[in-house]
């Protein structure tokens, strides 16, 4: 299974393609099958060869892509169909590339934010070792070690357990949705794809506005994230009305509360939902690296002080 960078840029490219063939008239199977000769993987060319035979045969798009759906991220499906209800393929595909420009760096940093501390960890620990070597405590170097080794294959079996079930991945969604500085970055992805899809999906018209919006919570990829924006649904639901509605989810800020509900107000919704988006979006590229080098130097700072701890046990 691909990682989720890798199903990112398979989609940035596969969506550049696919805006391009589409904006030059191609017919999608005709667009997936030149697609298909790309640079992909083995397994992302059969999907989109299986794909573009689907098409050929009466089915829509979205539906197609569900042979390719292991290769790329989870919420391709749920917005190109947002696109289809709207007509707008073509600019489904074209936010797409645009989105994934933006998430590829973003998620290179991400993961080195899971990496770094783990790197200064493990030379912290290997330092330790050394100093206890040095010093001729062989039998203290051994049980660091081991303990290292246990508490990291515990850490590895316990996370692999929790993603194995639904509500461990809801409660890890949870944590990603709301953790100090990462939390900003996923809050701001998912609510970003919901609301553009919510634009392509309202834009469509010809459905009452809770349909529309059940269809664009699909392209929110964090659980915990959809869990809150549904709120809105229950709200309206109860009667209230879509200002209302919007003071239900706990992670929508005030800002964007009433961005969307001045634009329902005066019907220019769509207007407010990119405006909406690129609040949201803005400035995280600028955002991650501060919060990289902050997350390093206090892990920095740490690993030291557990050097010098080390050294003063045997002076």
């Amino acid at each position: 299974m691909p990682s989720n960078l890798r199903k990112i840029e398979n989609l940035a490219l596969l969506s550049s393609q696919m805006r391009t063939c589409l904006q030059a008239g191609l017919t999608a199977s005709k667009a997936l099958e030149t697609a298909s000769n790309r640079g992909f993987s083995e397994s992302l060319r059969r999907g989109l060869r299986q794909a573009a035979s689907e098409t050929r045969n009466g089915a829509t798009l979205s539906k197609s892509f569900k042979s390719t759906q292991k290769n790329l991220p989870s919420f391709t499906i749920p917005f190109i169909q947002a696109g289809e209800i709207s007509g707008q393929s073509t600019e489904a595909f074209e936010y797409l590339a645009g989105l994934c420009d933006k998430l590829i760096p973003l998620m290179r940093i991400v993961r080195q934010l899971w990496v770094i501390p783990v790197s200064i960890m493990l030379f912290g620990a290997i330092f330790r070792v050394a100093i206890m070597i040095y010093f001729g405590a062989m039998a203290d170097a051994i049980g660091l070690i081991l303990d290292t080794l246990v508490a990291c294959a515990i850490a590895i079996l316990a996370i692999s357990a929790i993603r194995r079930t639904s509500q461990g991945r809801h409660w890890l969604d949870y944590l990603l949705a709301t953790a100090p500085y990462i939390g900003r970055a996923n809050r701001a992805i998912s609510l970003g794809l919901f609301f553009q899809g919510l634009k392509f999906t309202y834009r469509a018209g010809g459905q009452d506005f809770r349909t529309l919006l059940g269809s664009a919570l699909a392209t929110a990829p964090n659980s915990y994230i959809r869990s809150d924006l549904s709120k809105i649904d229950s709200s309206l639901e109860s009667g209230l009305t879509l200002p209302e509605a919007l003071e239900s989810p706990r992670l929508l800020d005030d800002t964007t509360r009433h961005c969307l509900a001045s634009g329902a107000l005066v019907g220019r919704l769509e207007e407010s939902l990119d405006q909406v988006t690129e609040q949201l979006t803005s400035g995280l590229d600028a955002y991650l690296p501060f919060v990289k080098i902050i997350l390093a130097r206090i892990l920095g700072y740490a690993v030291i002080g557990s050097v010098i701890g080390t050294i003063q046990m045997y002076l």
